[in-house]
């Protein structure tokens, strides 16, 4: 499975889901019982101007990574913005992701934006 960045992404308007693994941009990363691991998902130059409403899980660009195990790659999260309001009934909700694997050990560069390293 190769990485996965997105870049220079907009969505504007109202997310309303029923359910969990729930993003502006994207609802959830890979996951597969064949393949108990993901590559960490990327932002680059993307946001969201909306709102974004969902039950667990909600991130206004992310829902969040439900298969990562542990860090394969570095993630980024840079120039990337939410611009809106979340609506959630869970724990894991956050204003540009929703839930981050407490598995791996994260890194913040501000002068990068957002970094987190393996």
């Amino acid at each position: 499975m190769g990485l996965c960045v997105i870049r220079n992404s907009h969505f504007g308007g109202n997310l309303v889901a029923s359910g969990e693994w729930v993003g502006g941009l994207i609802g959830g990363g890979y996951v597969s019982e064949s393949a108990p691991n993901t590559m960490a998902v990327s932002f680059i130059n993307c946001y969201v101007d909306g709102n974004v409403t969902g039950t667990d899980y909600v991130g206004g660009l992310f829902g969040g990574e439900e298969g990562m195990q542990q860090c394969w790659n570095d993630c980024w999260l840079k120039d990337s913005f939410f611009y809106g309001t979340i609506t959630a009934t869970g724990d894991n909700v956050g204003g540009i992701i929703g839930y981050k694997s407490d598995r791996c050990s994260q890194e913040i560069r501000p002068e990068f934006g957002l970094r987190f390293r393996k």
